[in-house]
């Protein structure tokens, strides 16, 4: 089935774009929209070929690809943002952050409904459907923080010692 992966992969590059702009914007970066789309498609590109290509190929371990996807996530927002060490350092921390809470909350509702995660795993439908409902989540965290201005932890704020 040819369209799973077309599927997975629009839904990496869609997650990166919104959780790098939650992040960004809690530590009130601007990014500069090219910069920021080609950084997004990258990072989900990045997610895809270690999750779906890579992952079950050399049966990486869950906690291990996490691992590379963050330090990825870190060289990638250091080299496009130019942000300094500590705040890339945050910013990685609330994009992950983001994705494992806003993930548990999901497969909560899901287990509501009597669906475990090796069942959504196993269905293109109810992956698909995790993956939207997910999406909507970003949506609606993206759309509070432009509304209310809020950022966290101001960009100017925090100088690097090294």
């Amino acid at each position: 089935m040819i369209l799973k992966p077309i599927v997975k992969f629009s839904y990496y590059i869609i997650e990166s774009f919104f959780l790098s702009k939650i992040s960004l914007r809690l530590i009130g970066h601007q990014a500069k929209r090219r910069q920021f789309f080609l950084f997004s498609f990258l990072f989900g590109l990045a997610t895809f070929l270690l999750r779906e290509v890579l992952f079950p190929l050399w049966e990486i371990p869950v906690g291990i690809h996490t691992i590379i996807l963050f330090i990825i996530n870190i060289a990638l927002l250091k080299l496009f943002f130019r942000l300094n060490f500590y705040m890339v350092i945050i910013c990685d921390l609330f994009h992950f952050s983001f994705a494992i809470i806003l993930d548990t909350i999901n497969m909560w509702f899901f287990a509501l409904m009597g669906i475990d995660a090796p069942q959504i795993l196993a269905s293109f439908l109810f992956s698909t459907l995790f993956c939207l409902i997910n999406i909507i989540y970003y949506a609606v965290i993206l759309y509070i923080l432009k509304k209310t201005g809020f950022i966290l932890i101001p960009v100017n704020g925090v100088k690097e010692s090294f």
